[in-house]
């Protein structure tokens, strides 16, 4: 994908990084960083803790770390059951049959992976570590709480309040649940350090 990027943006600087050790860049360095789609949630809780501290070091005062992550939806501090993947029928018989058979062969190796997978998913009320049901739940993500993650970015040195805009476009209000399982997130480091 980078190649791809710098072919058709040669004006443009692409890096390939860790966001847990950004060690490359010097210090304030970026007006913005994003962890695009979710991806911070595949990082466990202790990488988590340093992907905040290094945003927040390449931060200029000001600048702003936009990322989204998934949200414990419950009172018993699990994820919101999400399910597997949907038949898609339509007037072309041929496009039905693939979409049922792709129904089937990913229902058979989603409930395989709940089944062999489940022993790793963790959940503590504050966080929980799961398994996603996208992709026929290929893969284990973090999940934790409103509170829990304004406690987190305030520990790392980011501006109060933090800004949560949910999966239609909507500001969440610090009082307001939030809608869905992620929501959008915009931490700023104070303009002075």
């Amino acid at each position: 994908m980078i190649d791809i990027c710098r072919e058709k943006f040669p004006g443009v600087d692409f890096e390939c990084a860790d966001a847990r050790d950004l060690s490359q860049f010097e210090s304030e360095s970026f007006d913005l960083v994003q962890f695009s789609f979710n991806g911070i949630c595949s990082i466990d809780g202790n990488g988590r803790h340093s992907v905040f501290r290094e945003v927040f070091r390449v931060l200029r005062p000001g600048g702003a770390f936009l990322f989204s992550t998934f949200f414990l939806v419950d009172q018993r501090g699990k994820p919101a059951e999400l399910t597997l993947r949907k038949i898609s029928l339509s007037a072309n018989p041929v496009n039905s049959a693939l979409s049922l058979a792709k129904y089937v062969a990913g229902t058979a190796i989603g409930l395989w992976r709940r089944v062999h997978f489940r022993k790793l998913e963790k959940f503590d009320g504050e966080s929980a570590v799961f398994l996603h049901g996208a992709h026929d739940y290929g893969f284990l993500c973090h999940a934790t709480t409103l509170p829990a993650l304004r406690s987190d970015l305030r520990a790392h040195g980011y501006a109060a309040p933090v800004t949560l805009i949910s999966q239609s476009g909507k500001v969440v209000s610090e009082n307001e649940k939030t809608e869905g399982d992620y929501c959008h997130v915009i931490a700023r480091k104070p303009a002075s350090t």
